[in-house]
């Protein structure tokens, strides 16, 4: 008997779709049937992928969909609001409340300490970014950091380069199926 294929996501990136890469929040710009590539845009970050990428490497290079319930506080962060709305604050009390008990199995809270000690990074716009939107050129902005989406390769390379020793935890992360895991800190409690 032969054993099914698995399946890919077949989801198509439409323009308008929200992704987040690490803290940083990207946009669908446009999607081109004809070979099959993203173009995103980005105001809070710098796009190290220049030109359009292959939809199947979206994934590969650790863009990753935006939860629904994430998604105000993530437009907040690419419009590059320096506060964010009420409802934004009640979607992520509600996000980090029902996996809260994921995060303290997989010892996020600690893991994570720079990114909860944090509610605000300052951008800085780089001079590349400058040029395509000179309006914002020199500009920078203290960014509300919402959330954080960590993947397992990032995970594995914090814990050791914490020199944290081997524990139940790491393990159960290692055998995580539900990766990137979409981290809200702990203050949106």
């Amino acid at each position: 008997m032969t054993k099914p294929k698995a399946k890919h996501n077949q989801t198509i990136p439409l323009p308008g779709d929200v992704y987040i890469r690490g803290f940083a929040v990207y946009r669908v710009s446009t999607y081109n049937e004809t070979d099959d590539t993203v173009l995103f845009s980005t105001t809070n970050d710098i796009i190290t992928l220049y030109g359009k990428t292959k939809r199947l490497q979206v994934r590969q290079n650790n863009y990753h969909p935006c939860p629904f319930q994430l998604l105000m506080p993530a437009v907040q962060v690419f419009e590059l609001d320096e506060k964010l709305s009420d409802d934004s604050l009640k979607m992520l009390k509600a996000y980090c409340q029902a996996y809260t008990r994921t995060y303290e199995k997989l010892g996020l809270i600690d893991l994570l300490r720079d990114i909860e000690d944090a509610p605000y990074r300052v951008y800085q716009i780089p001079d590349e970014q400058g040029a395509q939107f000179p309006d914002l050129k020199g500009k920078s902005f203290n960014i509300p950091v919402p959330f954080y989406c960590l993947t397992k390769e990032v995970y594995k390379e914090r814990y050791q380069s914490l020199n944290l020793p081997t524990k139940d935890e790491f393990f159960q992360a290692m055998r995580y199926n539900t990766w990137p895991i979409f981290y809200v800190p702990q203050r949106f409690r």
